[in-house]
């Protein structure tokens, strides 16, 4: 199993990583510190590669984060969608500490969001996302 956490919070990533690294210790994850490098990734690999195997099963993103957010980073996929074989294949989670229910409802109606979690994440939540 193949993670992405993006998030601008040091703290974050490593919980993150840990819990994932708890429920299947083979886990590849990958840490970004903001939208625009986990984008910049994503664009300079699928140039470069013909197939998807730099793309990951789980993204899981923060909102709150310097110069591109979550919402615009996820944005910024769907334009590109078609150019990216695969991309529609990956199950994106917002992840947040966010209390504001316009972030949840903006979530809900992004295509390629699955679900919301809040900060911290339970053990329970990371299982259902990465076995299910």
């Amino acid at each position: 199993m193949q993670a992405f956490i993006i998030d601008d919070s040091e703290f974050d990533r490593y919980l993150l990583k840990r819990q994932i690294l708890l429920i299947d210790e083979d886990a590849d994850v990958t840490e970004f510190t903001s939208g625009i490098e986990a984008f910049d990734y994503i664009q300079t690999e699928s140039l470069s590669n013909s197939n998807a195997d730099y793309l990951p099963d789980v993204m899981l993103v923060d909102i709150c984060m310097p110069r591109m957010d979550g919402f615009e980073f996820i944005e910024k996929l769907q334009e590109v969608l078609q150019s990216i074989p695969n991309l529609s294949q990956i199950k994106f989670y917002i992840i947040s500490s966010s209390q504001n229910r316009s972030d949840f409802d903006r979530a809900e109606e992004m295509s390629l969001v699955r679900g919301f979690i809040h900060k911290p994440p339970s053990i329970e939540d990371l299982e259902n996302i990465l076995i299910n």
